[in-house]
């Protein structure tokens, strides 16, 4: 970017800072940068943006990231969202750890990253007092750890926990209560320790591991609490195929008012038995989505028929008269004119408010 002294006065002078602002905005990372060294009223206008939304994508910007606010206290409070995207690094921990700390004003954290395993723990310790979304790939065997964290973060809006420790003993008279909690995606062993009325969007993580099947029930009564009544509401459950039946009962029983229901399943199996049971006591079901997780050495194709697609959909269809479209795997349709059209599946996801949950 090059930007004249001339043109630098002639913007100051007529643009007020706000618009002068959207355009540091909408600019590049890097001529954000450079915005910077322009002017002292550049540079008061750009580093707020600068330093906003802070990506960690190598050890090296971790680094860099690290000497500035460790140095300088009013950068790390121009922090609000702060997330690691790398995979597993040499030795990143404390350089990460270190720079989170004094991230006092911080609002949405996302760490879904092996990068700070060895010093989770230590995180948990922390408070956040403006936190209100938190991302974190759980990395402890200790889950009062987890609980103590939530305790201290009752602002939370969104939540995501991913347990890739297969952690089996949550404390089960744990009850957290977060009260602004709109949008959940936890292990399904987490849920009924959570206190909410208002959460409109559920994630699911079934692991055969760690749910026996008579706790499926549990966990829709507990999502019905958590859950208005008369307010829309998507569930999408990942990796629950030997829990088909199960959810599938406990969501017609329990949550009558899902709008949204996705599965995620291991094998492609006959499943429409099941769904002609299920679904017609589904009232407010509009949009169903069933995804399956391919083996590798399975193509795509080699999992769908055309003809036996259409049928399915058909048949679904008859069942759950409020369906308004539906996905199979890599393929998805619309009603229209009670007529099932094929539909991009990309535009599926943001109909049925799936994509939501995707940039949460």
């Amino acid at each position: 970017m090059v930007l004249t002294r001339r043109a630098h006065r002639d913007i100051s002078r007529r643009l007020p800072n706000e618009i002068i602002t959207e355009i540091v905005q909408a600019a590049r990372r890097s001529d954000q940068a450079s915005l910077c060294r322009i002017s002292q009223l550049f540079y008061a206008v750009s580093l707020p943006v600068l330093y906003r939304d802070v990506r960690m994508e190598t050890a090296a910007s971790a680094l860099a990231f690290r000497s500035s606010v460790m140095s300088n206290n009013v950068l790390a409070e121009l922090v609000r969202s702060y997330a690691v995207v790398f995979p597993i690094l040499p030795r990143p921990g404390p350089l990460l750890v270190d720079s989170i700390e004094v991230l006092t004003r911080l609002q949405d954290l996302s760490i879904l990253s092996f990068s700070v395993e060895a010093h989770f723990e230590e995180l948990l310790g922390w408070t956040f007092p403006h936190l209100a979304k938190c991302r974190l790939l759980l990395a402890t065997q200790k889950p009062n750890l987890l609980v103590s964290f939530l305790l201290r973060h009752p602002g939370l809006k969104i939540l995501c926990i991913q347990d890739h420790h297969e952690m089996v003993s949550w404390p089960s008279t744990a009850r957290i209560p977060l009260l602004n909690l709109t949008q959940l995606w936890c292990p399904v062993t987490l849920v009924p320790s959570i206190i909410t009325h208002n959460l409109k969007r559920a994630k699911l993580c079934w692991n055969d591991h760690e749910v026996d099947p008579s706790a499926v029930e549990k966990t829709f009564v507990a999502l019905k609490s958590m859950s208005r009544p008369d307010a829309p509401f998507v569930c999408s459950n990942s990796s629950s195929d030997h829990y088909f039946t199960e959810i599938m009962h406990s969501i017609s029983k329990h949550m009558p008012h899902t709008t949204t229901l996705q599965l995620t399943l291991w094998s492609p199996d006959d499943i429409s038995s099941h769904f002609t049971d299920g679904l017609p006591r589904s009232n407010s079901l509009a949009f169903l989505s069933l995804q399956y997780m391919e083996p590798l050495n399975h193509p795509d194709h080699a999992f769908w028929n055309n003809e036996e697609d259409q049928t399915v959909v058909h048949s679904m269809g008859d069942a759950c008269p409020t369906l308004q479209a539906l996905r199979l795997h890599q393929r998805a349709w619309r009603k229209v004119d009670q007529t099932w059209e094929t539909y991009p599946v990309e535009d599926f996801e943001v109909l049925a408010g799936l994509s939501k949950m995707k940039k949460s």
